[in-house]
């Protein structure tokens, strides 16, 4: 691609301007491939014009085109290629929450839930008033079978929004994982006055029902196996639809990361080498130091999501 070089940085600044409102007005007409475009385009101009004397300007620039490339890749379901734009706005912005959370919800899609919690939390930490991303933590707590953290969550959102039979139907299932049969019962019941329909919520209040009467009966002894999870949030408009696949499948997707991602994250990542655990926590990836500065880097990343409705962001 050849290259433009603006002879000065009102120039400069005002074509970046034009390239950002046309990659917006196509994304929001849902042509993401020529939002990608555009927004590559002046990624080039400013790399090839990365000494404008006007820094804060440009660096102002660069984020908005790196975010405006990730929420591209997000819809089309580059869940890499996005995690490494929002990590490059992430480290010029730290304290911007949305890029946070948008990359909580594409390290999730990759199976790396440690990481994914991490950024939920900064998240909260930045804006403790949006109820996704209580909603969207909770649900990689539960996959990584953490009923009791989940349950927290689930009751912070619920806070904030208390007419949600999904909430409901969750919480109960992480109370029924945590054998409070009580509270469980009490918020299946409480989801089916909101949507009378909810078939997994039947299901498990009849199960949850057995429970308490198998507890009665043998003094408190029953221990019956918890559910899994049964959605995985995602921070989308639309409804999203996972593949189920087992720990041990080799169906397991090729994921690309550029240098920028390794380098912050290598060494939370961890070592394991990509075995899953016993104890459902079983995502880190084995990168160490020597792959810090490897582009690009291939890893192997098994998916353990399920189908589910979305929680987020429209934009």
């Amino acid at each position: 691609m050849n290259i433009v070089q603006h002879p000065s940085d009102e120039s400069l600044l005002k074509e970046l301007k034009r390239l950002l409102a046309l990659a917006k007005d196509h994304f929001s007409q849902s042509n993401f491939s020529k939002s990608l475009r555009f927004c590559d385009t002046a990624i080039d101009i400013m790399t090839a014009n990365k000494y404008c004397a006007d820094a804060p300007a440009l660096q102002k620039m660069q984020e908005d085109f790196h975010f405006e490339r990730a929420m591209a890749h997000v819809r089309r379901g580059s869940h890499a290629e996005a995690a490494e734009d929002l990590s490059k706005v992430l480290r010029t912005d730290p304290e911007r929450d949305t890029a946070h959370a948008y990359r909580a919800s594409e390290l999730a899609d990759l199976g790396l839930l440690t990481l994914a919690i991490d950024d939920y939390t900064t998240a909260i930490r930045l804006n403790s008033t949006d109820p996704a991303n209580y909603f969207n933590r909770a649900q990689c707590y539960l996959i990584l079978n953490s009923p009791q953290r989940a349950s927290r969550d689930l009751t912070a959102y619920i806070a904030l929004i208390p007419d949600d039979p999904d909430a409901y139907y969750e919480r109960g299932g992480a109370y029924f994982r945590q054998q409070k049969w009580g509270k469980a019962q009490a918020d299946l019941r409480h989801c089916l006055e909101l949507d009378s329909g909810h078939q997994g919520a039947s299901d498990l209040l009849r199960r949850t029902t057995a429970a308490i009467q198998t507890s009665k009966a043998s003094n408190g002894s029953a221990s019956p196996v918890g559910r899994r999870p049964t959605t995985l949030a995602k921070l989308k408009c639309e409804d999203s639809i996972g593949t189920t696949v087992a720990p041990n499948s080799p169906a397991s997707p090729s994921v690309r990361f550029g240098s920028v991602f390794i380098r912050e994250h290598s060494r939370e990542i961890g070592a394991s080498g990509g075995v899953p655990h016993d104890d459902g926590d079983g995502y880190a990836l084995g990168i160490t130091d020597e792959h810090v500065d490897r582009k690009p880097l291939h890893i192997e990343v098994r998916h353990l999501f399920v189908a589910g409705r979305s929680r987020g962001y429209c934009r």
